[in-house]
């Protein structure tokens, strides 16, 4: 399947991005060597393939990401109150190992 280029002519499509997200198309741009806009189409058009190569994702992995982003909220709230206690009493925890992506 070719794909064309987009260029001067090609539709344009204004979008408010959140903050930061600029900063980070443009170093994701600079380690690709595109433009930020050949690297926003290309993120783009790489889901498209992902969801032509695997469609919706299945209900039941949709739950399973539903109970592990509540795990990982509940474990950050917990971790709040902890480091809030700790402040109030003085206490100086240890460093904990970053959490993994």
């Amino acid at each position: 399947m070719g794909r064309v280029k987009a260029g001067r002519g090609s539709d344009q499509f204004m979008i408010r991005l959140p903050d930061g997200m600029r900063e980070r198309i443009r170093d994701a741009a600079e380690k690709t060597g595109r433009s930020m806009n050949a690297e926003i189409v290309a993120r783009i058009e790489s889901t498209f393939q992902m969801d032509e190569l695997f469609g919706e994702p299945s209900p039941a992995l949709t739950d399973i990401k539903a109970v592990l982003d509540a795990e990982s909220a509940a474990r950050a709230e917990m971790q709040e109150m902890i480091d809030a206690i700790a402040e109030q009493m003085g206490v100086k925890l240890k460093p904990r190992p970053a959490d993994p992506e």
